[in-house]
């Protein structure tokens, strides 16, 4: 009888830990179906001069997304944690915007320091300005 009181509160326990509300936190393939508009990932690669990159994973790995036109992009299912690489050596800044296009990130060229992250959270991110 005290076994099962004992598995019993153990899993009342666990039952409240499951369903608390708590801080959600992106897993490693959380961008695998992510999307930029007119613009087609490729997998992982360098990311060449004069362009913008964007990863789907960690590290700058996964799809690479490649954005050359200034412009701003509309991204979607961007869920998780990813990286970037601004390799625009002609000073040209890029932005990551919210929903409502505010300025999330002002992202300096290479090779000023911050140009890249190997580890950055894509999901507040709707837009990504190229220059």
């Amino acid at each position: 009888m005290k076994t099962r009181m004992a598995m019993l509160a153990a899993l009342a326990v666990l039952g409240a830990a499951v369903s608390a509300p708590g801080t959600a936190y992106a897993g490693a393939r959380d961008n695998e179906d992510a999307r930029v508009s007119g613009v087609r990932g490729v997998p992982a690669e360098p990311c060449p001069s004069q362009y913008f990159c964007l990863y789907t994973r960690s590290n700058h790995s996964g799809q690479v997304f490649k954005l050359f036109r200034c412009q701003t992009y509309g991204i979607g299912m961007w869920n998780g944690i990813g990286s970037y690489y601004n390799h625009d050596g002609g000073g040209k800044h890029a932005k990551f915007l919210d929903k409502g296009r505010k300025e999330i990130l002002n992202i300096p060229p290479y090779p000023d320091s911050g140009h890249s992250s190997s580890r950055y959270d894509f999901r507040p991110v709707w837009y990504v300005t190229a220059c």
